[in-house]
């Protein structure tokens, strides 16, 4: 993620939209860190977070609660850019700071997903995957055999396509955006 790219995204979602994000991204990893392994929705967290968020904000600006597309989509892009950012945090804290942000979020995803079940390469890899075809051209089967490439251990095929579709779903609301 380089400067440019949070400039122009200030620029399209104004400074509130940053700074939710940042704020359900913290909220995030605060969670995550109290429940752990308890927290089994941990990966829809960011999302939800940032769906609630944008519903109360909405709610307390218009002072009556008003169902919109425009309020869920904005909700979901702050829970994007929220993974993108805790991916940054953690990659902060760690010393180890040179992903894409493609890659970051789907590293996010991934690791709030799986844990520790997947080799470190598997999001790299994934990444890559995404970048080469582009997203409209993914196909799921192809990234859940790289999930499942990576996978340490047993995974829930259910659970790979669940995750396929947030991270295809994520990638193309960034990219909307840019």
């Amino acid at each position: 993620m380089d400067f440019s790219y949070i400039l122009g995204f200030i620029e399209t979602h104004g400074l509130s939209t940053l700074l939710l994000s940042i704020l359900i991204a913290i909220i995030s990893m605060v969670l995550d860190k109290i429940f752990s392994k308890k927290l089994k929705l941990r990966l829809y967290l960011p999302f939800a977070l940032g769906i609630v968020l944008n519903f109360a904000i909405n709610f307390i600006i218009n002072k009556a609660f008003c169902f919109s597309f425009d309020i869920v989509s904005a909700g979901i892009l702050c829970g994007s850019i929220s993974s993108a950012i805790s991916s940054l945090i953690r990659q902060i804290l760690s010393g180890k700071l040179s992903k894409s942000l493609t890659q970051s979020i789907i590293s996010e995803i991934l690791f709030d997903a799986f844990g520790d079940s997947l080799k470190k390469d598997t999001s790299k890899n994934l990444a890559n995957y995404i970048q080469k075809t582009t997203i409209d051209f993914c196909v799921k089967e192809d990234m859940s055999k790289i999930i499942l490439d990576g996978a340490n251990n047993q995974i829930d095929k259910i659970d790979i396509e669940e995750v396929c579709n947030l991270i295809l779903a994520s990638l193309g609301s960034i990219n909307k955006s840019k």
